[in-house]
């Protein structure tokens, strides 16, 4: 019923600082070394899904999400689902492993010593015994270990690796979209500091785009520049040229975002142990004259009713064609529907808040999706859910007791949810682009 301001400094947001950082250790994340570029669609072939999840270690959690999604035993080609459906459900594309991001840094950190004085000093500021950096020092130093990234130099052979796998996925694309050419990829990170247990670190990092034409051996090694357009509410950056080449290194030096640094340093997650894995996809737009026709909308599921103890079904978030439902352009509101049912029953969708797609408009007044696609969208998660369930035992444990996997998505008792992301198609088709535990409730 009321509050108060109190005056605040550096010294006593410090002090509240350690005292809630007392007496936790530095804890390593998980990471396994080796192995090579994987397609999603054979990621776990010829194994259960469960073998999936467990390659997060390895190529990180977006990575290890589509891998699993694209199981024949989930919603991924030749599954129940996606014959039902007559569509494929899951992006193409395929997975970078977090040593190739090893072999980046050692490369680059041994041919140019300030690049590795930069990250040495930024680790040991934050781990070590050095004193820790002001705000502004830190910032500063961020800064300038992501410039390093996008002026670093691909090791011998590292390219030309990943250029053969663009290659296969060009052919893959041209053959899953006859008539159609693969023109734009979306690197997306997948750090191994990330969707693990009690840390699902979703917005730390950063994606992005690359243009095909705009990439080739000789411009590799080429300096990245960013690029900032100001806009009405805030500061866009992009990279110029938008080649694969910059798109990688920028993705890389996402690991050292500010947020994620200062995130990481909160949870004790050593930064010695971070590294980052790539999920490579086509771009999800399709051209003009494709037969999936375009974005209709984008999507966020939560396998829960958040706030609402007692509730039965699933919440969903859409914005109109591509707008953003997480970081949204201020002024913006994106529709919140919660899908109701009983264990079985038909979901019966209830729209809390309708959306406003663009700043200054009136809200729309009817849902972005038909009641027929919402309760596809809903089919498609249970699958994944109760899958998901399946291969990760811990999932549904309520009061030390293992529960049925097939009741599930009806709990809320159950400790998690899954967060996915999806886009729905004018010719109707639904695409699943990513999957995720939730702790929230």
């Amino acid at each position: 019923t009321e509050y108060s301001f109190e005056l605040s400094t550096r010294e006593i947001v410090e002090k509240k600082l350690n005292e809630q950082l007392a007496g936790r250790s530095w804890k390593m994340p998980p990471a396994i070394m080796g192995g090579a570029i994987r397609k999603f669609d054979t990621m776990c072939r010829n194994t259960v899904p469960a073998s999936c999840l467990k390659v997060a270690a390895r190529y990180g959690g977006k990575a290890a999400g589509l891998g699993f999604l694209a199981h024949q035993d989930v919603v991924g080609e030749g599954s129940t689902v996606q014959q039902k459906l007559g569509y494929r459900l899951t992006p193409l594309g395929f997975a970078v492993p977090i040593s190739y991001y090893l072999e980046f840094v050692e490369f680059n950190s041994q041919r140019d010593p300030v690049f590795a004085a930069n990250l040495a000093k930024l680790i040991e500021s934050e781990v070590g015994s050095r004193a820790k950096l002001s705000s502004p020092e830190l910032r500063t130093l961020v800064r300038n270990v992501q410039d390093g990234f996008l002026h670093a130099h691909f090791p011998p052979g590292m390219y030309a690796r990943l250029q053969r796998s663009i290659h296969k996925l060009k052919r893959r694309y041209a053959k899953t979209f006859p008539r159609q050419t693969l023109k734009k990829l979306k690197f997306r990170s997948s750090a191994n500091v990330e969707d693990i247990p009690s840390f699902n670190g979703a917005g730390l990092h950063d994606s992005y785009s690359a243009v095909l034409s705009k990439s080739d051996a000789e411009s590799a090694d080429a300096p990245c520049v960013r690029v900032s357009q100001k806009t009405r509410y805030r500061v866009k950056e992009s990279l110029s040229p938008k080649s694969v080449a910059c798109a990688i290194k920028a993705a890389y030096g996402s690991l050292w975002n500010l947020r994620a640094v200062r995130e990481r340093s909160f949870r004790r997650f050593d930064h010695r142990g971070a590294y980052m894995g790539l999920a490579v996809v086509p771009s999800y737009k399709h051209p003009k004259n494709s037969s999936q026709g375009k974005i209709e909308a984008n999507s966020v599921l939560f396998t829960r009713v958040l706030n609402a103890p007692t509730v039965y079904g699933y919440q969903l978030s859409t914005q109109e064609k591509n707008g953003l439902v997480t970081n949204p352009k201020p002024g913006t509101l994106s529709e919140l529907t919660t899908l109701l049912f009983q264990l079985r029953s038909v979901p019966a969708p209830s729209v809390l808040q309708f959306a406003r797609p663009r700043v200054g408009e009136e809200k729309r007044t009817t849902p972005i999706l038909s009641t027929k696609t919402m309760r596809e969208i809903v089919a498609v998660a249970r699958t994944i859910e109760e899958a998901y369930c399946e291969a990760k035992p811990s999932y549904f444990v309520v009061n030390g007791k293992k529960r049925k996997c097939h009741q599930v998505s009806n709990s809320q008792e159950k400790p998690a949810a899954l967060d996915m992301e999806l886009k729905t198609y004018s010719n109707g088709e639904i695409l699943f682009k990513q999957v995720r535990e939730f702790h929230g409730r």
